[in-house]
Parts: C-alpha cells; structure tokens; sequence
C-alpha cells in the first residue's frame, strides 16, 4: 500500500504543489483538453528540481485502448496526447536520476490495476488492457548507407540549443564542409 496523499491540481490555486514529490502523474486530460502536453512540459520544467533530488516518479498515462494506438482505435482515442508519452521519455534521457513510466490504458481499466502498472517491473511503456500487457520495444535494423552532403549544399537546424541537437549540429559541422541553418527564437 502506498502512503501519502494524492494532491488534484485545482487544491493548488493554479500554484505549484508543496512538500516531498515522490511520483508525478500526467494524465491526458480527457476528450476535451488540448493543452495538456504544452501544461505539462510547463509543470515539469518547474518541478525539476524537485522531482530529480527525490528520485521521483515520472508517469504519463493516456488512453489509446492499451496498445498505444497500434490496436483498433478506442472512442477516447486522440493521438495527439502521445505527445505526453515523448514528454517523459525526453525526462527518462535527460534527467537519469528519476523513474519514468509511459502507460496507455483501456478506458474503464480497474484503477488498481493502472497504479500498480505505475511501480511494475519492465520497460518504460507498457500498455494496459483487458486483453494483457504490452511492452513496446525496438527492432534492431542495420544502419542505412550513409548519403555525403554536397558542399554548396546546407543543412537546417531546428530545436534546442543544447541537448541533442547541438551535439549532432557540431558533429555536422566538424565532419561535413556542408552550411548549417540554424533555426530559433
């Protein structure tokens, strides 16, 4: 049995939630909201500090039938609350000191059953359903044949200016005779 206290955003005024966060839970909002990745990346980059000192729990839960939409489409489905799926695996790389879980459920699923796929051993995404579990994974494919840049060519740059992107956009510059456009705010 887990100890604590659930706290619903709305106790919070609009605020961030006080004391000790052991386990964040984002969930998809529901048929009508469309701002709940954009919300979300906001109450992540403001809790971060917190979240990564505690270890804490980082779970997305979205309700694409339990097969994260490779099933037959569920009446509640809308693909675009994936994006909280992306959200908490950019945490998962970026932040390794927390634990993150990535769940897609069947509407109606016993709530017993949600939280303890919450704290389940396994992969980050696991989707849940009356039919079972499923655990999403990669293929091992061998790499494409690598295609040169053309000098007078260019490449865009778009996202972050850290992380990922500014890795692969020094790496570019530093291998290839290629320009870079460097797109930002």
């Amino acid at each position: 049995m887990l100890g604590g206290r659930l706290i619903d955003r709305s106790e919070t005024n609009g605020g961030l939630p006080t004391g000790d966060l052991d386990v964040l839970v984002l969930l998809d909002g529901g048929p009508c909201e469309t701002t709940v990745v954009k919300e979300s990346f906001g109450l992540l980059r403001a809790l971060a500090p917190r979240l990564r000192q505690r270890q804490a729990l980082i779970c997305s839960v979205t309700r694409q039938g339990g097969s994260f939409g490779f099933g037959p489409a569920p009446a509640s489905g809308r693909p675009e609350v994936a994006g909280l799926a992306g959200l908490v695996k950019t945490c998962h790389r970026e932040w390794p000191e927390v634990r993150v879980r990535v769940l897609d459920i069947e509407a109606g699923l016993d709530p017993q059953a949600v939280v303890t796929g919450m704290f389940a051993q396994g992969g980050v995404e696991l989707g849940l359903s009356s039919e079972g579990t499923v655990e999403l994974g990669l293929d091992a494919e061998p790499p494409a044949p690598a295609r040169p840049l053309a000098p007078e060519g260019f490449v865009v740059v778009t996202g972050g200016a850290r992380g990922v992107t500014a890795a692969c956009a020094v790496e570019l510059g530093r291998s290839t005779e290629t320009s870079l456009l460097l797109l930002g705010r």
